[in-house]
């Protein structure tokens, strides 16, 4: 799930009027890039949706081709599936062609499976048979097969050709794996992960659309800032795996093949969770808005009040305990690695929701230590500095203790914590048990996405 987003790091949580005055400035900002396509958009119509459980074929939004700004060889993502990583193994095709793109060392056909590291500034290559290789000149190295059959990486499939990127900046010694792949057949691998199997084709139709519009909303993101790659493989953007065997998954893209959303003319960033728990979250309150992430002010993944039939999510409503010193131990370590305050904290007195959205979800804390003293934390920061690992002599946090959501209250009695909430992720923009909900009652994809993104418009890049 995208399902977290960029991972916020230090950012003054806005006001409500701060947000105002700052969506007014950027729409003013915008509207002299957005005047010549508004005459392309007037004909459109932005979804809507009714607050019912069934739902009318009259609310469906219609589409008109838009121009999209995107770079040539707009097919193709840049996926990085390994981080600083160390060793890799590739195996699959009888034989794979090796590229050194710094060009200081020739082009190989080698045969298979390769296994390749990286020690100073030199690629040492074992080939089948046991034909080892030596590359010099540390850039990048392109790995792709002879013919069509696909790549498996550490025993997994992919579909592409891969690109292996040192970091000696970094970490020396390590390089970052990144696929290239074209973004429909990428799509199978990401909606195959995000959903259950046996869910209706219409949410994974809805899911498609969600994933095409957020992958190449942050391609363009990271274009912009000149990365190496455009899409993290996990929760960080969006759960990727190579291959899909899901027959319903390569449906969905067919049928939605190109179908992104837009706001303003702009592809938006459609962010989604699993389980919103009935409430909303806003992107506004949950990520940075300043300069280059004015994208969160969009008004499509704010919180606006609506039914959501998520209720059969088996995490809707949750409970957890934990010990009152490793949470304390856990928010100390959270503000360390991410520059916040909260990492003088050495006592938890108690923890308040002092600001909810327009869903009523909450949407800013403070955390109080035994002598009253506070610190402030976004419902975000909050569910990430309860689950932050990596604390010495804490213990990892376990599926069955981890605080699912931001939207929660906390009782401590004695050294335990009982943490009590709703739903699962950030609950910004489509709830993907919400979604599953609408879909069995009867509603299109086109409905589902008109109701989780209010005001966006459904439009194709071609």
């Amino acid at each position: 799930m995208p399902i977290d987003g960029p991972t916020p790091e230090r950012w003054r949580l806005p006001t409500p009027l701060s947000l105002r005055r700052r969506r007014r400035r950027w729409r003013r900002r915008r509207l002299g890039a957005t005047t010549a396509l508004s005459c392309c958009l007037a004909g459109l119509l932005t979804i809507g949706f009714t607050q019912s459980c069934r739902h009318s074929t009259s609310s469906r939004p219609v589409w008109t081709p838009q121009a999209s700004p995107l770079p040539e060889a707009s097919d193709e993502l840049r996926v990085r599936i390994r981080q600083r990583a160390e060793r890799v193994r590739f195996s699959g095709p009888d034989e794979l062609i090796v590229t050194p793109l710094s060009r200081r060392s020739a082009v190989q056909t080698l045969r298979g499976p390769l296994e390749i590291a990286l020690s100073d500034d030199v690629y040492l290559v074992r080939a089948g048979g046991g034909v080892t290789r030596t590359l010099h000149g540390a850039g990048p190295l392109r790995i792709e097969a002879v013919g069509a059959a696909p790549i498996e990486l550490d025993g997994a499939p992919y579909p592409g050709r891969f690109e292996l990127h040192p970091t000696p900046r970094i970490s020396p010694g390590h390089f970052d794996v990144i696929e290239r792949v074209s973004l429909e057949t990428y799509l199978p691998g990401v909606i195959a992960r995000e959903l259950y199997a046996g869910w209706s084709p219409t949410t994974f139709a809805a899911q498609a659309v969600a994933a095409r519009t957020y992958a190449l909303h942050e391609r363009e993101r990271r274009a912009r800032v000149g990365a190496h790659f455009d899409l993290e493989s996990d929760e960080r953007d969006q759960v990727y795996g190579g291959l899909s065997a899901n027959p319903r998954a390569e449906e969905a893209v067919r049928r939605t093949r190109g179908m992104v959303l837009r706001h303003e003319g702009r592809i938006l960033r459609a962010y989604y969770s699993s389980t919103c728990g009935g409430r909303p979250g806003a992107a506004a309150d949950t990520w940075p808005t300043g300069p280059g992430f004015e994208f969160n002010l969009d008004a499509p993944i704010q919180a606006h009040p609506r039914p959501c039939p998520c209720d059969f999510s088996p995490v809707h409503r949750w409970t957890v305990s934990r010990d009152r010193s490793e949470l304390v131990d856990r928010f100390r370590a959270y503000g360390t690695s991410s520059g916040l305050a909260i990492r003088a904290i050495e006592s938890l007195g108690r923890i308040e929701a002092v600001r909810t959205n327009a869903a009523d979800r909450p949407a800013a804390y403070r955390v109080y230590d035994r002598e009253g003293r506070w610190w402030p934390l976004s419902s975000e920061q909050l569910r990430l500095a309860c689950n932050h690992n990596g604390v010495s002599g804490v213990g990892p946090v376990t599926p069955d203790s981890r605080v699912r959501s931001g939207d929660l209250v906390a009782e401590i009695e004695g050294g335990v914590v009982r943490l009590q909430g709703r739903g699962f992720g950030h609950g910004v923009g489509m709830c993907q048990f919400g979604a599953e909900g609408m879909a069995r009652a009867g509603a299109k994809w086109e409905e589902i996405l008109a109701h989780f993104y209010p005001g966006a418009v459904l439009s194709r890049v071609d």
